[in-house]
């Protein structure tokens, strides 16, 4: 923020020299005159507070609208009816939603002119996404013998072929799911179940809201780097930002943050029908449970381990969601 500027205040006075004269034996006179002036001044009043208050995302998720959760939610056609709980961490999960928010405020009546400016990190915002494309669990089977092997069904591991002795924690790296060629006894093998192929679009579960201090929402993001681009951009009303004239009232300038996952996919103007809404969701769930999801680009042939984003690659997927948004506000000249 600006150096506030000091008022500068100054008072002057003037006085006016006395005369004494003589005017006659044994009288005496004085004339006198005088003026003065005053003047004063104070700092100009800045009084602007930015305040942070709520939070997005909970340990817990009530079944029944109310309770003592952290954050309440209440099933409804859109979200379903669901209890999460968790011990230590934040979590998200189809069905769950936080409708109170993250919120900003910006208050106060400054006697100066201001510029509110609100900020995202875009390079550090993350969210909850699948990437397009062809997946499926590896479900290890202890049932397999020779007489009902069937190669086209079955799948083995596929491990680093050349050891490293300088990381031998590489070498038992899976590189890949293949069909087997023929029956070994000895052998580790997989079934490929809850398979799931789309390539229209990435799937990003959680919608966001950004709304005003009246509860009227703008417009629903399911990206949450595209809400964070458009409050970086300024797009016209889902800020409070711009320049105010001293004695500007801020009072209205409150906004908060909101999300909701559906459970369900109901036919909606907001939520088109995506019928691999479920199978989308279960590979997410299957994921952050440390279950084998793999991917596949030659229509089940081979399969690989999905790989998580990174702060390089966006990856397959990502589980956390973060960023951080930052309000300011400063004097101008």
């Amino acid at each position: 923020m600006k150096k506030n500027k000091t008022l500068r205040a100054a008072g002057i006075l003037f006085l006016a020299t006395m005369l004494t004269t003589c005017m006659t034996a044994g009288t005496f006179a004085k004339y006198t005159t005088s003026d003065s002036a005053n003047d004063s001044a104070r700092v100009a009043k800045f009084g602007v507070t930015v305040t942070a208050d709520g939070s997005l995302f909970g340990e817990e998720y009530a079944s029944k609208e109310g309770g003592d959760k952290p954050i309440n939610f209440s099933g409804d056609a859109n979200t379903g009816t669901v209890q999460v709980s968790t011990q230590g961490e934040n979590v998200v999960a189809p069905g769950t939603k936080n409708d109170t928010g993250l919120g900003f405020t910006v208050a106060g009546t400054p006697e100066v002119d201001v510029e509110i400016n609100t900020t995202v990190d875009i390079d550090t915002v993350k969210t909850v996404y699948l990437r397009k494309g062809s997946y499926a669990v590896m479900s290890k089977l202890n049932n397999v013998t020779e007489e009902n092997f069937d190669a086209d069904s079955l799948y083995i591991q596929k491990k680093v072929e050349n050891p490293d002795t300088d990381n031998p924690d590489t070498n038992n790296t899976i590189i890949s799911y293949e069909h087997p060629t023929e029956y070994a006894a000895d052998a580790e093998y997989y079934k490929a179940v809850n398979k799931l192929s789309f390539n229209d679009y990435d799937y990003n579960p959680i919608v966001y809201q950004y709304q005003d201090e009246t509860g009227e929402h703008f417009q629903a993001y399911d990206d949450l780097k595209n809400l964070c681009d458009a409050i970086n951009r300024d797009n016209p009303g889902i800020t409070c930002d711009g320049k105010y004239k001293a004695n500007t009232d801020l009072k209205t300038c409150t906004r908060t943050l909101t999300w909701y996952w559906l459970i369900s996919n109901p036919e909606s103007p907001y939520s088109p029908k995506d019928p691999l809404k479920d199978a989308k969701d279960t590979i997410l769930g299957d994921i952050a449970a440390g279950s084998i999801v793999v991917k596949t680009t030659d229509d089940g042939a081979t399969y690989s381990p999905v790989e998580a984003a990174t702060a390089a690659t966006k990856g397959d997927y990502n589980l956390t969601i973060s960023f951080n948004m930052a309000v300011t506000v400063d004097q101008i000249d």
